[in-house]
């Protein structure tokens, strides 16, 4: 598993504050930590180097994405669907294994129940059908963020959040 800096090495690196993207990076670590001690369960395992590969991976799309969806991309509040939507999705792409995507969507939908919320078994196996498309033919895969959409989506259905429909009425 990774190693995480201690609170002191995190202030000598940012002069006694915590910048943005550290806080972001440190929920990423602990987010791909748990998703790969739930992979277990699933008998995949990611040695010491492979789970490094990872959490810089997605920390790199992270950055990416952020830096093109500024206006709306913010990861401090929490969004464990995108960080496991891409995760998933790395090592699928590393690894061919249909068992991560089933983990993934697992965990996810597992995260949806906490609210209410589920996506049914049916459109599970779907989903994960599109996915092992993804690079071989990516006209009928789902990819990374189809998959963290699919999730997103059904979190927010339904929700009657003001501050929410406002934010979102602004940009459309």
């Amino acid at each position: 598993m990774c190693l995480k800096r201690s609170s002191m090495e995190n202030k000598n690196l940012n002069r006694g504050s915590i910048s943005d993207l550290d806080e972001e990076s440190r929920f990423i670590t602990q987010a791909i930590d748990s998703f790969a001690k739930l992979l277990v369960g699933y008998h995949v395992e990611l040695d010491n180097t492979e789970h490094q590969k990872i959490i810089a991976d997605v920390n790199q799309h992270y950055k990416k994405h952020r830096e093109a969806y500024k206006r709306i991309c913010y990861i401090k509040n929490g969004d464990i669907f995108k960080i496991i939507s891409w995760t998933a999705m790395f090592l699928y792409q590393n690894n061919r294994d249909k068992r991560i995507l089933k983990a993934a969507c697992t965990y996810m939908n597992a995260q949806l129940k906490k609210i209410g919320r589920t996506i049914p078994d049916k459109t599970i196996i779907e989903i994960v059908e599109m996915l092992c498309n993804d690079g071989k033919d990516d006209t009928i895969a789902v990819g990374k963020n189809g998959l963290y959409i699919a999730f997103k989506c059904a979190s927010e259905a339904g929700r009657r959040d003001d501050a929410y429909h406002t934010t979102h009425i602004k940009w459309l």
